[in-house]
Parts: C-alpha cells; sequence; structure tokens
C-alpha cells in the first residue's frame, strides 16, 4: 500500500484551500477547528504510516467539518436523547463530505481508496467475527455512505429507503437534524424488537422459578400476598440465575458473541435501551488513536515563513558605497592625510583597470564561446533577441549596421537566463575573499558581455547599529531603549510562531547589471579595496586602512545562510518582474554551512527561541507544511538542519538551477568534514577521501548532485586565484616556431580560463 510523509499530504489539501485564503495550522486535536475571524483552519496532526488516500481522507473530511459544520458540540443537541450526538455525525458526516469532493473533485478517488483501506483495516470494526448485514440500519448507513452500494454489498428495506433518503437529501444543518431524529426513532425501535425476545425469555424463566418457589397457584393464595424478605432475596437470586442461564442458551442457540456487550465494550443488551452506531464508535476511537502525541521534544508548535522586508533587508549598491564613502570620511584614528589617500585611490583604480585590461580577452574568448554553444543545432535549442534598447556602445556603428540594440541572452529552450550570487561575508572567508572578489569581477564582466542579467549580494549578520557612524544608524535603526536596540523598520512580520530575522542581517548589493558604467566602476574600486585589506591576513599588506577602522559594518562576520534561503523566493519574484528571466541560476559561494537550527518568535516569551525538532514549518503563501526534523526534515534522509528545508522552498517556488561553489582545502580531513556536513559521507571511505583529494588537486574542483543544491562544486581554495601568466608575452619576437606560439597559445588559454572558474562552469551551465 502507497505510503507518503503526512505533512506533505496534509500539505496538498492546504495548497487548495489556499484559494480561500484561509492559514492552515495542526496541532495535537482530536477534531478539526476553524477560526473565522483570523481565517484559521487548525487540523489534526496524524502519525506516518498511513497510505496517502487515508491521509487526503482524514484531512479532507475534517476540512469539510471546519468549513460546513456549525460550531456547536453535537453533544448539546437534543440532550434528553441519549447518544444521540453519534446519529448527528454520521448524517453530517454525509452531507459535508458530498460538500466537499462536489467542491473539490480531485479528492473523490483518494476518499473512495481510502476509506476502502480503513475496512481492511478494521477501522469500523472486525466483520468477520459479525457481518454487517445482521447490523442495525444506522450501522449499514454509515458503511453504506462511505464506501457505496458496489463495497458495502448492502440492500435496504422499503420502510428504510425513506430514511436513507432524507440522509442523502440533507443539505442543511436544520435537514441534518431532522434525519438524524429519524434515524435514531428507528434505532430505538430497533432496540426495541431486539429486547423483546429476550424480555419473554426472561418471563417465561421467572414464571417457572416462580412456581418451583411458590408451588401451585392454590398454594400461593394460602400463603396470601405478601412474601418474606427471605424470599425475595431467594426469588432475586433465582431471576438471576435464570438470565445467566437464559444468556448461556442464547449464546448456545445463535452461536454469536454475547448481545448484551457490543464489539466495542459498550453494554447494548436488553439492560440498555440506548441505541448507538458501533460502527462509528469503533470508527472515532481507531482516527484518535492515529493522532500524533507530545514526543519527548514536547508539544508540536507551528513556524510560519512570511513574506520578509526586502527593501530593509538589501542594502542596495548605491547606498553601499555611498555609506563607504562617508565612512572613510568620517573615518577616526586615521594614519593617513588627505593626499596619501588620493594617492591611495589612485592606486585602486590603476589596479580596476589593469584588472579589468588582463582579463578582458579571456572575458572575450568565453563570450564567443558561449554564443557558439547557444547557436548550435541550427538554433533549434537557442537563439540570440533583440530588446529593442539601443546598446550606447554600437551607437557609432549606425552608418555601418543595423545592429544597434542591445541583444538579450536567451538560451535553453528559448528562455530567458539570469544570475542571482551569494557570496559568504563571514570571517572564515578572510583568507580567500581577495581571489573570490576577483572571481566575482571577472564573473561580473562576462555577464555584462553577454547581456545576462546579475545581480550579487553579500550576506553578513555583522550590520549592527555598533559600527555605524550617526546618521547611518539613524537611517536604519531606532534609538536605544535599554538593552533593547530594534531597526527602524522591523524585517519581518512578528507574531506567534513567526520564522524570525536578525536585526544585523543584511543583503550588501555589491555588483549588479543595473548598475551605469561610472557606478561600476566606483563599485569595483571599493572591490579592488577590499581585495589589498584582505590580503593582510596572509601577505600583511598594509597599503590600506583596514575596514575595521572605519566601516567596520562591513567588515566579515558570521554565515547567515539560513536567513538568506528563507528570502529567496520573495527575492526571486520581485527580481523576476524586472528581468522576464524564467531560468533563474542561483549561486551561492561559501566555505562552510549555516546554523543547524534556527529560531522563531513566541508571544509567551516574548522572545524568539530555537525551532524545535517536531515543529511544524508552514509557508503562508503556498500553504506548504513540512516537520522539522532531528535529520533534515520529511522526505529527505540527508544532512542535517533546517537549511534541507529552506532549499527545497526554493526549488519548489522557483524555476532554478540552485548552484555551490565550496571553498575548502585539499586535504582528506577537510573533504571528510565537508561531506559529512552535507551529509553524503555516510558510506566514503578514507581511501575514497584520499583519491578526491587528489582529483581536487588535479583539476581543481568536484562535482557533487546529492546534497540538497541541484549542483555543488566543491573547490580547491588555492583555484581561486586567477592565473594572469603570459606565455604568449614571454616569446621573444621573430625568433619563436609556430610550434611554440601553438603551445604558449594553448597554455594561455587553458590556464586563463581553468583559474577563471566560477565564469567557466556557470557559462557551461547557462549554455547547455
Amino acid at each position: 500500500m502507497e505510503q507518503q510523509n503526512h505533512l506533505e499530504v496534509q500539505a496538498q489539501i492546504a495548497k487548495v484551500l489556499a484559494s480561500e485564503n484561509i492559514d492552515v495550522e495542526f496541532r495535537n486535536i482530536e477534531t478539526a477547528a476553524f477560526d473565522p475571524v483570523n481565517r484559521r483552519l487548525i487540523v489534526p496532526q496524524y502519525k506516518d504510516g498511513l497510505s496517502k488516500s487515508m491521509y487526503d481522507l482524514f484531512i479532507g473530511h475534517e476540512v469539510g467539518h471546519a468549513l460546513y459544520t456549525p460550531q456547536i458540540a453535537p453533544t448539546e443537541i437534543r440532550k434528553d436523547l441519549p447518544n444521540f450526538a453519534q446519529f448527528v455525525n454520521v448524517v453530517e458526516d454525509v452531507r459535508i463530505e458530498r460538500k466537499i469532493r462536489s467542491r473539490f473533485p480531485g479528492l473523490n478517488k483518494s476518499f473512495v481508496n481510502g476509506y476502502n483501506d480503513l475496512l481492511e483495516r478494521n477501522f469500523f470494526g472486525d466483520f468477520s467475527k459479525r457481518p454487517l448485514s445482521d447490523r442495525s440500519l444506522a450501522d449499514r448507513l454509515n458503511i453504506f455512505f462511505k464506501v457505496g452500494a458496489f463495497n458495502s454489498g448492502l440492500e435496504f428495506f422499503d420502510d428504510e429507503l425513506s430514511i436513507k433518503e432524507k440522509i442523502e437529501s440533507a443539505d442543511t444543518w436544520e435537514e441534518v437534524l431532522a434525519a438524524a431524529e429519524l434515524l435514531y426513532e428507528y434505532a430505538q425501535s430497533e432496540k426495541m424488537n431486539e429486547n423483546k425476545p429476550q424480555q419473554e425469555q426472561q418471563q417465561t424463566e421467572n414464571n417457572e422459578d416462580d412456581n418451583e418457589t411458590f408451588g401451585n397457584d392454590e398454594q400461593s393464595a394460602e400463603d396470601g400476598e405478601g412474601t418474606s424478605a427471605d424470599e425475595e432475596e431467594s426469588g432475586d437470586g433465582e431471576e438471576g440465575n435464570g438470565e445467566e442461564e437464559s444468556e448461556e442458551s442464547s449464546d448456545d442457540k445463535d452461536g454469536v458473541e454475547d448481545e448484551g456487550t457490543s464489539i466495542n465494550g459498550f453494554s447494548n443488551g436488553y439492560e440498555n435501551s440506548e441505541p448507538e452506531i458501533e460502527t462509528q464508535v469503533e470508527f472515532d476511537k481507531n482516527r484518535v488513536d492515529s493522532i500524533e502525541e507530545e514526543t519527548q521534544y514536547g508539544e508540536h508548535e507551528n513556524v510560519y515563513i512570511d513574506t520578509f522586508n526586502l527593501d530593509d533587508i538589501i542594502i542596495n549598491y548605491k547606498d553601499l558605497y555611498n555609506h563607504l564613502d562617508v565612512s572613510f570620511s568620517k573615518r577616526e584614528n586615521n594614519f593617513r592625510s588627505l593626499h596619501e589617500s588620493s594617492k591611495v585611490f589612485h592606486m585602486l583604480k590603476k589596479s580596476w583597470n589593469k584588472f579589468r585590461a588582463e582579463n578582458n580577452k579571456v572575458v572575450m574568448s568565453s563570450a564567443r564561446e558561449f554564443e557558439m554553444r547557444k547557436s548550435a543545432d541550427d538554433f533549434k535549442r537557442t537563439k540570440v533577441s533583440k530588446t529593442g534598447v539601443i546598446d550606447m556602445n554600437a551607437l557609432h556603428k549606425y552608418r555601418f549596421t543595423e545592429d544597434i540594440f542591445l541583444k538579450q541572452a536567451v538560451v535553453k529552450d528559448g528562455k530567458n537566463h539570469s544570475l542571482t550570487m551569494f557570496v559568504d561575508w563571514s570571517g572564515s572567508m578572510c583568507d580567500i575573499m581577495s581571489d573570490t572578489i576577483s572571481q566575482l569581477q571577472v564573473l561580473a564582466l562576462f555577464c555584462k558581455k553577454v547581456n545576462i542579467p546579475f545581480e550579487v549580494y553579500a550576506f553578513t549578520n555583522n550590520f549592527s547599529y555598533l559600527y555605524m557612524y550617526p546618521e547611518m544608524r539613524e537611517t536604519y535603526y531606532l534609538p536605544q531603549d535599554g538593552r533593547d536596540v530594534n531597526r527602524r523598520n522591523p524585517l519581518y512580520n512578528k507574531y506567534d510562531g513567526s520564522f524570525a530575522i536578525s536585526n544585523e542581517f543584511a543583503l550588501f548589493n555589491l555588483l549588479s547589471s543595473d548598475m551605469s558604467k561610472s557606478d561600476f566602476d566606483h563599485a569595483n574600486l571599493w572591490l579592488e579595496y577590499m581585495k589589498v585589506d584582505m590580503r593582510r591576513w596572509g601577505d600583511r599588506d598594509y597599503t590600506v586602512e583596514p575596514f575595521e577602522n572605519f566601516a567596520k559594518w562591513f567588515s566579515l562576520g558570521g554565515t547567515p545562510l539560513n536567513e538568506t534561503f528563507a528570502i529567496i523566493p520573495q527575492l526571486m519574484e520581485r527580481l523576476n518582474k524586472k528581468n522576464k528571466s524564467q531560468i533563474n541560476n542561483i549561486v551561492f559561494l561559501t566555505d562552510g554551512c549555516g546554523s543547524s537550527t534556527h529560531y522563531c518568535y513566541r508571544q509567551k516569551y516574548n522572545d524568539v527561541i530555537n525551532i524545535s525538532i517536531n515543529d511544524t514549518i508552514i509557508d503562508k503563501k503556498t500553504k506548504r507544511a513540512v516537520k522539522f526534523t532531528k535529520n533534515g526534515y520529511g522526505a529527505f534522509g540527508y544532512g542535517s538542519g533546517i537549511i534541507n528545508l529552506l532549499a527545497d522552498r526554493v526549488k519548489e517556488q522557483v524555476d532554478c538551477n540552485l548552484i555551490n561553489f565550496h571553498i575548502i582545502q585539499s586535504r582528506p580531513q577537510t573533504i571528510s568534514s565537508t561531506y559529512n556536513d552535507f551529509g553524503i559521507g555516510y558510506n566514503h571511505t578514507w581511501e575514497q577521501y584520499r583519491d578526491k583529494s587528489k582529483s581536487l588537486r588535479k583539476d581543481g574542483f568536484i562535482v557533487e548532485d546529492k546534497t540538497y543544491y541541484d549542483k555543488m562544486f566543491i573547490v580547491n581554495k588555492t583555484s581561486m586565484k586567477i592565473n594572469d601568466d603570459d606565455h604568449l608575452g614571454e616569446l621573444v619576437a621573430g625568433e619563436a616556431s609556430k610550434a611554440q606560439i601553438k603551445n604558449a597559445l594553448i597554455k594561455d588559454t587553458k590556464g586563463n580560463k581553468s583559474s577563471r572558474i566560477i565564469m567557466t562552469n556557470f557559462a557551461g551551465i547557462v549554455a547547455a
């Protein structure tokens, strides 16, 4: 029988309800509830192990009650009729299931298959001991309306059909109550008819006992009308014995179990004339047993991933570099004069111009190769389309060509691609940050050349008010209130269970395809500054003043990977509206993993606390719900931490290639640690790690596709350094042979491309 993670199935129903703008949460409760004010549906959280159809059935049934059943307890209706609530429930089930199946036809198959599964698992009782055809009308109708005539094999007498039709046609709550009363009255008559033979048998036995005890009528008359206390006690005892003999005789005669006790343990013999629906009692008991209980980690809680304040999370490139300019001008403890500072920026400008010139030939070569790969196979797969926007760099050619319009890269079955890169701005990146920035600059030059829209963000949790100059602090933070310092505009919607974002979290928009030429050059001057500053960690180059002295808010901090993944769907929705991209290449450049857990806001503590194991994570937009477990979550069997859940959410909501360049040392120990961090090292031997280490040193990277990324490039950190060797320049003009020139050209081409590892692999992915 098909099995499926139960929250995944419940999420499917939640998605259907999303069109009604209903929030869904899961609790350890026995029945569904609906909050009409907050538009919140609360449904039971069922255990794993049931079939997919059973999960669909249970949740669909509960949703039907929440949407259509009045908020009144059935036990409060007709208190004068014992067990009447059972009859109301059975009739109401027919009504709400008819409505929910009509409203969502996709549930029909699940309801049919689900009830058949329940029958096989004896959810309604064991019919092998007592056939359904021998049960009461209420029991037979209960099963009939759930599984149908074909699967139940039931037929009804003429006097029963009118009640059946009343139940089938009940469309309002009042009609449900009326039909339930008819069914209850019929059940009472059945109970009386069932008890009548037993009562007659009891009377006969009592008469026989009376004759044996008191003799004939004459003797009784002589003794008078009254009897002594001893005689009464003796009579009662004899009556009791006769009753037991009658029951034993009945059992022997009918060959069935004691009619005085139902299969559920409820008395329904002649001593109890209250009608009940045995199949419903059994179903309710088994259904409640299928609901999860509290675990060792406490009560299950719901955590909601909602919308975030992107305008304040993202520090756009204009504000970013303006803040750096102002921070530098306001710096304290400056050990250099303004004249010396101007020399520094002159040096940085020369450095940037040199870098751009040296990489231009590689970018041009890669761009030509990229266009050739796109154009292969007679444009069956790809094409280049004009955007209708004049390319100002080509405007001077208007006399010679009409092709003065910008071209948009349209690849892979005619779909536009874009690049969004997230750079780990953490302290552990310090010794490779200089080379990393060089790789980003080359990638940006390539994207500009082939006109692929791109954004480069650095993600950080170091954007603290402590490190800002006064005007900047007032822009982003409220005045300090005691120990609390809050952002002027909250980064997330704070309510009970909301997924929390740290006040110090930010995305620095380092580079963008929206930049003008002057903005692009200005940004790269500061990136050149960063490269020199980061080289201090290895080469002790103090040519520039450290960022810690004047802009510590821009310095390296931690690795807020969870927050970054959480905002990606909303961010990509915004970028897609601007770029009209169908395929998004989301690239992470990291050297480690984020936190294995995360935190949410809890109203009862008025604080943020860690998301606990077995909490249910619910996406407010899609209504998708998954459980946070110790080893990843739900269907994922690898990795650990909430990042698995967040990455899967990105891939579900964004049409993208999710790629990671993970930079490490090429030692076997480091590779082993990396594989274990990503949950893919459980079946590797030490010898395999040694082989991977050799491959990493030889090729510069190895590729894995079994992590939460679609593709992960594990990169040797020494491969991040860009090779600027000029083998052609080493040849003596007029003396080099054709073979020497050819070999030098091959070395240059191979070395230049292999060392621009991010650009080369990205171009291959997009053009493939």
